[in-house]
């Protein structure tokens, strides 16, 4: 059964994959370059792009008091946003009562927003906690927004196991800053 398995992915790849165009998407390249150039300081990614005031770079599309909510730069999907505390912590009781409810009302909001820009057919929200729990950056606790269409996933994400982003970060980024502040 394995030999047969290995036979048809062989053919499959060289017979088939060889003849599907190549998908242009050169926002990848930037996840690829910093998956090898890991920054050498234990400082949160997240606190330092807070701290240098420059939301545009960093696609934040809003502060509250106790939160903010951003594109994540290596989104599932376009519109895929991250809403954290502004506080450092990892783990959703170590939030006070205003913290926690002020992120619950920003993952409404950005519903809202999706629904409202991107006319979204469902949304995932989620949180990881822990790295056990799948969370690549354990120690500021975020929660997933992440919008979904039907037909959003395709072969392309079965078999290649690869994602296509048909829109520009920047686009969303003005759409959605827009949407939250109206």
């Amino acid at each position: 059964m394995q030999k047969k398995a290995i036979l048809f992915l062989t053919f499959f790849i060289t017979n088939i994959c060889a003849h599907w165009p190549s998908i242009y998407n050169p926002d990848r390249a930037l996840y690829m370059e910093n998956a090898h150039n890991k920054p050498q300081s234990n400082a949160c990614v997240f606190c330092t792009q807070l701290a240098e005031n420059t939301d545009k770079k960093h696609f934040i599309i809003k502060r509250y008091d106790h939160a903010y909510v951003f594109l994540n730069r290596f989104p599932y999907q376009y519109g895929h946003m991250l809403i954290m505390p502004l506080r450092h912590v990892s783990n959703l009781e170590d939030l006070n009562m205003e913290e926690y409810q002020q992120l619950m009302n920003i993952v409404r909001q950005a519903i809202s927003c999706l629904k409202k820009t991107y006319n979204v057919d469902g949304v995932n929200v989620g949180i990881n906690l822990g790295s056990a729990a799948g969370a690549s950056k354990p120690d500021h606790l975020h929660i997933q927004v992440l919008p979904r269409w039907y037909g959003d996933t395709g072969w392309l994400h079965t078999i290649g196991q690869t994602g296509v982003i048909t829109h520009s970060m920047s686009d969303v980024y003005e759409k959605l800053k827009h949407a939250f502040n109206h």
